[in-house]
């Protein structure tokens, strides 16, 4: 195998471009995902972070509380059932579906939770009638049918 310096510096060259290459888009990947995964704004609302008590004892994580807020909205099951499985006190469980849901509302409200408009009902209208579900519009009787 016959392998000039020429040769060898310029496989380095390339490596390094792809080695470089490699921590741009791991870095801009992971500024991404933090992006995507914050998901309550902890400046205004310090609920969800983990505390400490007086005598340095750590309270419910974020992953405990938020836990909790969908297991009860899930299940529609009260905190007593929750305190069970995840070891929080009934009043924690009752402020984190508060919070959750006060959090939720206020970050995807205006996008999600809003009422329809003039071309969201002409939509939904003539997807109806295309699956054979004319006028369906306001109407429970089309909830178990499987789309």
């Amino acid at each position: 195998m016959n392998c000039d310096s020429s040769s060898s510096s310029s496989g380095s060259e390339f490596f390094n471009y792809l080695v470089q290459d490699y921590i741009e888009w791991s870095q801009s990947v992971d500024v991404e995902q933090q992006k995507k995964k914050k998901l309550f704004n902890t400046e205004d609302d310090e609920f969800f972070t983990q505390n400490s008590d007086a005598i340095v004892r750590m309270g419910a994580s974020a992953l405990q509380k938020c836990t909790a807020a969908i297991r009860m909205l899930a299940y529609g099951s009260s905190s007593a059932v929750v305190n069970e499985y995840l070891k929080i006190a009934l009043s924690t469980a009752r402020e984190c579906l508060l919070h959750f849901v006060e959090e939720v509302v206020a970050r995807f409200g205006p996008e999600y939770l809003r009422k329809a408009n003039a071309n969201d009902i002409e939509r939904l209208l003539h997807e109806g009638e295309r699956r054979g579900f004319p006028s369906m519009m306001g109407s429970i009787d089309y909830m178990h049918w499987n789309w």
